[in-house]
C-alpha cells in the first residue's frame, strides 16, 4: 500500500543487507504500485550477482503483494584471441561491462599473438586497475579477483 516513505507496506531491493535497511529512502525501496508503462521504473540491473530483497506489510490494510521475475544477465568477454600486427600495433583488453563492475563469477581468457620475430608488451593502467582482494587470513589470488600473464611457453 502506497503511504509518505513507504512507511507502511515496502519492499526493498540492494546490493547488500544494509542497503535493505533503510526503507523509503533507498531508490530501490518501492510502496504502493507501478507504473506498468515506465520501464525504469519496472527493471532494475544489478553489477553484482547478489541481491537482497526485504518485504515489509504493516498491520493495517494489505494489498495483493507482489511477484517479480528474476533473469540472469550473462555478459561476454572481449574477444578471446587478439591479433597484433603492424596494422592494429594498439589493442585494449578490458572485463565486461567495463567500466562497470566485474560481474560474479567472471572467467575471462585471452591469446595475444603477434608476427613471428615480433614481442609483446603488456602495459597495466594504475588508473583504470581496480580489483577486488580482500587477502584476509588463508587466501590466496586464485580466491578473489586477479589477473594471471602466461608467455607461451607456459601455456
Amino acid at each position: 500500500e502506497y503511504s509518505e516513505n513507504c512507511a507502511s507496506d515496502s519492499l526493498t531491493i540492494g546490493n547488500n543487507v544494509y542497503s535493505t535497511m533503510r526503507r523509503g529512502r533507498a531508490s530501490n525501496s518501492f510502496c504502493g504500485g507501478l507504473d506498468r508503462y515506465n520501464e525504469t521504473a519496472r527493471r532494475i540491473v544489478f553489477p553484482v550477482g547478489k541481491v537482497f530483497i526485504r518485504f515489509i506489510a504493516d498491520k493495517q490494510n494489505s494489498g495483493k503483494g507482489f511477484k517479480i521475475a528474476v533473469s540472469e544477465i550473462l555478459e561476454e568477454c572481449s574477444d578471446s584471441v587478439i591479433a597484433i600486427d603492424e596494422s592494429t600495433p594498439n589493442r585494449t583488453i578490458h572485463t565486461p561491462l567495463w567500466p562497470a563492475y566485474v560481474p560474479s563469477s567472471a572467467a575471462c581468457s585471452w591469446t595475444l599473438r603477434a608476427p613471428s620475430a615480433h614481442r609483446l608488451s603488456l602495459t597495466f593502467d594504475p588508473d583504470h586497475f581496480d580489483l577486488y582482494a580482500d587477502l584476509g587470513e588463508n587466501k590466496t589470488c586464485g580466491e578473489e579477483d586477479y589477473v594471471e600473464v602466461r608467455d607461451g611457453a607456459s601455456f
